[in-house]
């Protein structure tokens, strides 16, 4: 694996999971962020 993926791949990956930890923090979403989040 390239260095140059290697940083696609962690950008992707923090794009995908900002959202998901902003709905951590909503009581009615937290459920489905659980399941998606280990």
């Amino acid at each position: 694996m390239t260095k140059r993926t290697f940083v696609l791949l962690a950008g992707f990956l923090a794009v995908l999971l900002l959202p998901a930890f902003a709905i951590l923090g909503l009581d009615d979403r937290g459920c489905v962020a659980n399941d998606l989040l280990p």
